[in-house]
């Protein structure tokens, strides 16, 4: 029964620490994660941006051409 009790003691004082851990890393956690979601979405849209230029070849038709390469 003692046992018992100073197992639980034990585990309660590390679950306590872990927490107490991970309320002080959370915030820093949260905005590294936000920023890493961020400059994923950048590089996606980057990719997508040069890869739709890339296929894209304007027909070279007198006055429509500065309109194409504006865009």
């Amino acid at each position: 029964m003692l046992n018992l009790i100073i197992e639980s003691v034990v585990f309660s004082i590390i679950m306590i620490t872990l927490w107490m851990g991970a309320e002080r890393l959370v915030p820093r956690l949260s905005a590294a994660i936000r920023e890493f979601i961020r400059r994923r979405r950048k590089s996606k849209q980057n990719a997508n941006y040069s890869r739709r230029r890339r296929k894209s070849s304007p027909p070279a038709i007198g006055p429509s051409v500065p309109h194409f390469w504006r865009g």
